[in-house]
């Protein structure tokens, strides 16, 4: 895939998508900095989802919390202290309910 320079406008443009590590640098780019036309031309649903894990890892929390607020199916459950084992468990919570006393280090 070929991305237009106002996305990928800082160095490499073209992405094999067919190969892990380029796509899911393409799709970094494209979150951070593409346009809606952008989103819709590049990005699959599926693979997006799927790779959601790591990629919100790669970007910024302001771009998370956009892609995550907009689509729930991105919201990634957080981990919880289970008071009763002492483990953590995980558990969802909506992303206005994520505050820094419900954070686990």
């Amino acid at each position: 895939m070929q991305l237009r320079l106002h996305v990928a406008w800082s160095g490499q443009t073209e992405f094999d998508l067919d190969r892990p590590k380029p796509c899911m640098h393409m799709y970094r780019i494209v979150l951070a900095e593409g346009q809606l036309a952008d989103v819709t031309t590049c990005f699959n649903r599926d693979l997006l989802v799927s790779q959601w894990p790591v990629l919100r890892t790669l970007i910024s929390k302001t771009v998370r919390g956009v892609w995550e607020s907009a689509f729930s199916e991105l919201q990634v459950p957080e981990l919880q202290p289970c008071a009763a084992s002492g483990w953590l468990s995980r558990r969802w919570l909506p992303l206005g309910s994520r505050t820094a006393a419900s954070r686990t280090p």
